[in-house]
């Protein structure tokens, strides 16, 4: 009949109730509806709205860092968009989304050499030229690779992206894994989630990666990141927290997960993984690395790139 938050720290465990199940439900929907096109603007009023209703009651017993355990309507939203007279929760609050309570605590801190095992992948596939055979750079997939060139590079994009380099030692060793690949994270059917490998997405030579393909990796990444993925659907259970490729690059052994609930634009997404890579290397910590590349691009674009910042969410096993 109700929607409650569950705020837990080191002072014990709360339990407030927020709204009537009906209305929150109405909200999310509405506001994702306009999620679905909203790529420049933030829908102000959704985000007030929810705002109000599931943070106000409990931000008092918000720490800095928050772990939030999404389920059910939660799955695939930006909660840290979500807005508190007038500002936005990424502004002030750390969220990481966990896949369960048993992450809290288990994640190990980034090995020192984790950026000198680099493996980046791409699908340059938009605005190239139908009569060119040459490989299309895109400006993301440029900036990673100019960022980490050396010898600990492996990079691998456009028709040579096959299934076979997921073969690859060099991809199960990486420390870092950067896939700018076209990917459908399917909330209804996480089975049915994948990326995009090479050819176009209605190319019926088009080659795949799927769930179960990534289930199958051993990985020793420290942090793979998915900056061109697309969250679709509705989870179909209220309690159901799996995410396609994101869980799976868990089960593989990823530590940590970067995605994108809807992919930006190529040139947004280069200057956001550039910022947020720089951080990193100074910082050493990708919580606090993605908390301040947010909070860098909200004060020069004043919330106008929400598209951008919003989009890219840490999830954690």
């Amino acid at each position: 009949d109700g929607v409650y938050a569950v705020p837990a720290g080191r002072n014990g465990v709360g339990l407030a109730r927020l709204s009537s199940t009906e209305r929150v439900m109405t909200d999310l929907d509405s506001l994702r509806e306009q999620l679905g096109s909203a790529t420049s603007a933030a829908p102000i009023r959704d985000l007030d709205r929810l705002g109000n209703t599931l943070l106000a009651p409990v931000m008092g017993r918000l720490a800095e860092r928050v772990y939030l355990v999404p389920s059910g309507p939660l799955n695939g939203l930006p909660f840290d968009a979500l807005r508190l007279n007038g500002e936005f929760l990424a502004a002030s609050r750390q969220v990481i989304q966990l896949g369960s309570l048993a992450s809290l605590g288990t994640v190990p801190a980034l090995p020192d050499d984790f950026t000198r095992r680099v493996f980046l992948a791409g699908n340059p596939q938009s605005g190239q030229d139908l009569f060119s055979y040459g490989v299309t750079t895109s400006t993301e997939i440029a900036a990673v690779r100019d960022r980490f060139v050396g010898d600990g590079l492996h990079i691998v994009q456009g028709v040579a992206l096959r299934r076979d380099e997921f073969l690859d030692e060099r991809f199960n060793d990486a420390g870092l894994v950067h896939l700018a690949m076209p990917g459908r994270i399917d909330l209804a059917l996480p089975e049915r989630s994948r990326l995009l490998l090479s050819g176009g997405g209605e190319d019926p030579a088009a080659e795949f990666l799927g769930a179960e393909d990534i289930r199958g990796f051993r990985l020793q990444a420290s942090l793979v990141v998915l900056s061109e993925t697309a969250f679709a659907e509705r989870s179909t259970s209220p309690m159901d927290s799996r995410l396609g490729l994101i869980s799976d690059f868990h089960a593989a052994g990823a530590d940590r997960v970067i995605a994108t609930l809807w992919p930006a634009d190529d040139r947004e997404s280069a200057a956001f993984m550039s910022d947020f890579y720089t951080a990193l290397e100074r910082l050493g910590e990708v919580e606090s690395a993605l908390f301040e590349t947010r909070k860098r691009q909200l004060t020069t674009g004043n919330g106008a790139n929400f598209g951008t910042w919003s989009g890219f969410q840490l999830f954690i096993r």
